[in-house]
């Protein structure tokens, strides 16, 4: 019975380290598009003081 225990503990902790892993990798997209977007616009303002 200890066994079965263990096993579906392990099932359990794979199923939270995949959502954790999932997680991270939607956390670094939208950090990298943040910082994207912030290019942008530093690209636009630089751009912009060209036409004022």
């Amino acid at each position: 019975m200890e066994i079965k225990e263990k096993e579906e503990e392990i099932d359990e902790l794979q199923v939270e380290i995949q959502n954790f892993q999932k997680f991270i990798k939607e956390a670094g997209e939208k950090v990298y598009g943040e910082l994207n977007k912030s290019e942008q616009i530093k690209n636009l303002e630089k751009g912009l003081h060209y036409f004022i």
